[in-house]
């Protein structure tokens, strides 16, 4: 078995596993809207070990994700391919953000709110505008790979979508419950 840490929590991937299917079997967190159709970006992870041991960026992870962004290690998990033995260990969107909120509510002596504040609100611009730096020649190229429809509609499977939002608000408010 491989070892994939997603969020600090390590699970178990085999080879040729995608890292977004590789969360959601194993109940870690990471966002997905399009149904890994490669075009909502909410599966944007930063890759802090294993790059190694990853498929290399395809087509649609070069479209949407800026050259800076790829250059930092941040790739789609719905297009990321475990294809090495080797440890992966990724720090999701939603748990970066998750993280940089929780230090801006509850501010540790080492920054100031002021200084947490500046860190959330650049890394929202920054993102916003590396995503935005991409448009409109990446929606243009998911409309060729993907075809119109499938751009416009990309869940196929709602009751499973439904089923992996609810699931993970049930673990977030045990969570949230469990530390009161």
């Amino acid at each position: 078995m491989i070892t994939v840490i997603i969020n600090d929590v390590a699970v178990e991937a085999v080879l040729g596993d995608g890292l977004l299917e590789v969360a959601r079997r194993n109940r870690a967190h990471i966002g997905f809207v399009c149904d890994g159709n490669g075009l909502c970006t909410t599966c944007e992870c930063l890759l802090l070990a294993g790059a190694e041991n990853l498929s290399v960026p395809n087509r649609a992870e070069r479209d949407w994700l800026s050259p800076a962004r790829l250059a930092k290690g941040y790739r789609l998990a719905c297009q990321s391919t475990i294809n090495g033995l080797g440890p992966v260990a990724v720090l999701t969107r939603a748990e970066e953000l998750r993280r940089l909120w929780d230090n801006l509510v509850n501010a540790s002596s080492d920054r100031t709110y002021d200084q947490n504040w500046r860190r959330l609100v650049g890394y929202s611009v920054q993102l916003t505008a590396d995503h935005l730096s991409m448009f409109p020649l990446n929606l243009a190229r998911t409309v060729a790979r993907l075809g119109i429809v499938r751009t416009i509609l990309p869940v196929q499977d709602n009751n499973r979508w439904f089923r992996d939002v609810g699931r993970v608000i049930d673990e977030r408010t045990d969570d949230a419950a469990n530390q009161l």
